[in-house]
């Protein structure tokens, strides 16, 4: 991942302080941010920084597509994540709606930007979602 890609993924004018780790430490510095995602595999971090959680203010969604069928091999999971992801896709392309798109090993994250909105809770973007 390079920066571009990073601070795309980022999406913010104030992307720190951010959560990262699962033990939810926090971090106000973008380059040792950067080291820890690229130090390895299965990091962690907030979707939304500590800013814009405080100001209720969110501009993405996000969707976490895995398969976790124990009678499929990974790579049948993979294929079954990978058909899933085709189908949102084409919905998203249906109504001309960009997506960040991310393999993570197992499935994929996607992240669907829209305008900076005020809501009460990130969970309140989902169902005006569907409206778009």
């Amino acid at each position: 991942m390079n920066d571009d890609v990073l601070k795309k993924w980022l999406m913010c004018d104030n992307p720190f302080p951010r959560e990262y780790t699962l033990h939810r430490k926090i971090t106000s510095s973008y380059s040792f941010f950067k080291r820890y995602i690229l130090s390895g595999v299965d990091k962690y971090s907030a979707i939304f920084s500590s800013s814009q959680i405080q100001n209720r203010c969110f501009n993405k969604i996000f969707i976490d597509i895995d398969s976790h069928d124990k009678s499929l091999t990974a790579d049948e999971n993979i294929q079954n994540a990978y058909e899933k992801y085709c189908a949102v896709k084409e919905v998203l392309q249906s109504n001309e709606l960009e997506c960040m798109v991310y393999f993570t090993g197992c499935g994929f994250h996607l992240y669907i930007p829209f305008p900076d909105t005020h809501y009460f809770h990130p969970s309140s973007a989902y169902s005006n979602f569907s409206q778009w």
